[in-house]
């Protein structure tokens, strides 16, 4: 399977001309295109043309792609789905391989960090969503914090936008307000790179870029009489939406939710990741990794341990809290 992917993305990449296909990538087609083993007839259809040597990789797959039978499977797995959750429904795309696969499967996300902030969220809680994502966290605060709460919402990504729509409007809440835009340290524009549900900002710009729109996050906020929580979720633009919402964490004080993923802050917000969570300590925070198993340290952890936690693990980020002094 490998060798097959490898090979596809290898000529598609360097728009070269695309090698014989073989018996192998018939069988990867059907496996990995239609989801289901071959059957005798096509079998038959397919070997027949690569046994003669005139088929290359590249219209194999363009004729799966362009089957009638892979364009259902496509359009019915692209359709949302409805989830019940803890407490409140979610829509999700089980298309999406990033999130909403996962959590169609195993109705969870994230359970350590949901853990860490289902025991924040009280009645009448102002809760800030940044890279909502689909709305997991936003439709999990929403049913938390009650009517006398209040959930913001920031997710530049248009489909994910329409699928916390429909969340709200299933859950019938009314303390949800969704902004379609990015948070960043200004007011701009940047390319919009997606994979599922996942996405993530970028300077430069290419033909045929997703463009969205960003706002700075104090400026944004500044008449909320009260915040409480802010989470951060904006692969590895974290860095640069710091810079724009200090004057909220001065005035507020809020509990403070941050991936750490060290490649994509130096990326993506030209900041060293010791940089970022020296940032976060110099504001007047305690820092603790949120481990996916076991308990978090009661011990606030610096900048140094949770750079050194990160370099022993193979994932790809940390979750880390910060609780103001």
């Amino acid at each position: 399977m490998r060798g097959f992917l490898h090979r596809l993305v290898r000529d598609r990449e360097n728009d070269a001309f695309s090698p014989v296909a073989t018996r192998e990538d018939v069988h990867y087609c059907y496996r990995l295109l239609l989801h289901r083993p071959p059957d005798a007839e096509g079998w038959r259809f397919y070997t027949g043309l690569v046994d003669k040597g005139d088929l290359s990789v590249e219209r194999l797959v363009a004729s799966f792609v362009d089957s009638q039978e892979y364009r259902t499977r496509r359009a019915r797995e692209h359709q949302t789905v409805a989830l019940m959750l803890d407490g409140f429904t979610l829509h999700v795309r089980p298309d999406d391989k990033e999130v909403g696969a996962g959590l169609a499967e195993s109705h969870q996300y994230e359970p350590h960090v949901t853990h860490e902030l289902k025991n924040l969220l009280r009645d009448g809680a102002v809760f800030v969503d940044v890279g909502a994502n689909v709305g997991y966290f936003t439709m999990l605060a929403a049913s938390l914090v009650g009517t006398a709460g209040r959930v913001i919402a920031f997710e530049p990504n248009a489909d994910n936008c329409e699928l916390i729509r429909m969340s709200i409007e299933a859950n019938g809440f009314r303390n949800v307000v969704l902004h379609p835009f990015a948070v960043s340290d200004a007011d701009s524009e940047f390319a919009l790179d997606v994979t599922g549900s996942n996405g993530a900002l970028r300077e430069e710009r290419r033909a045929g870029d997703i463009i969205v729109r960003s706002v700075v996050f104090d400026v944004c906020v500044s008449g909320e009489p009260r915040i409480d929580i802010i989470k951060m979720d904006i692969e590895g633009f974290e860095g640069r939406a710091l810079q724009g919402m200090k004057q909220t964490i001065a005035r507020h004080r809020p509990v403070l939710f941050s991936e750490f993923a060290p490649d994509d802050l130096v990326r993506r917000s030209r900041v060293q990741p010791y940089e970022y969570l020296k940032q976060l300590v110099d504001l007047g925070y305690d820092l603790f990794v949120l481990p996916v198993l076991g308990q978090r340290s009661t011990v606030p952890q610096t900048p140094e341990d949770i750079v050194e936690a990160y370099s022993r693990t193979r994932a790809s980020h940390l979750d880390v809290v910060g609780y103001p002094h």
